[in-house]
C-alpha cells in the first residue's frame, strides 16, 4: 500500500498517521522536507549523480558497512528460508 499525503505541519509538529495504516503493522516511512526557498514551488529539485569513479571511490570508501550490512540482509533472509 502506497499512500502520498501533503500535510501542513502543526505547531506542537506532531503527525498523525492516517487511519488507513493498520495499528501494529510495520510500514517504511519517508519523510521529505522541502529545500530552502522552494516551499512555495513545486518543482522537483534534481539530484546529482554520481560519476562513475565517484561511486567506485563511495563503495571502496564504505566497503567495511556494506559488507557488514549484506551479511546481516543474507542473515535474515537465510532464517525466512530455514523456515520453509
Amino acid at each position: 500500500m502506497t499512500i502520498t499525503q501533503t500535510i501542513e505541519i502543526p505547531a506542537d509538529r506532531r503527525f498523525m498517521f492516517p487511519p488507513e495504516i493498520p495499528v501494529g503493522s510495520k510500514a517504511n516511512i519517508i519523510i521529505q522536507f522541502p529545500v530552502k526557498g522552494a516551499a512555495a514551488s513545486s518543482e522537483a529539485v534534481p539530484k546529482k549523480r554520481m560519476t562513475a569513479e565517484e561511486e567506485k571511490k563511495w563503495i571502496d570508501d564504505n566497503i567495511e558497512w556494506l559488507t557488514k550490512e549484506s551479511m546481516e540482509d543474507l542473515a535474515i533472509q537465510n532464517m525466512y528460508m530455514e523456515d520453509k
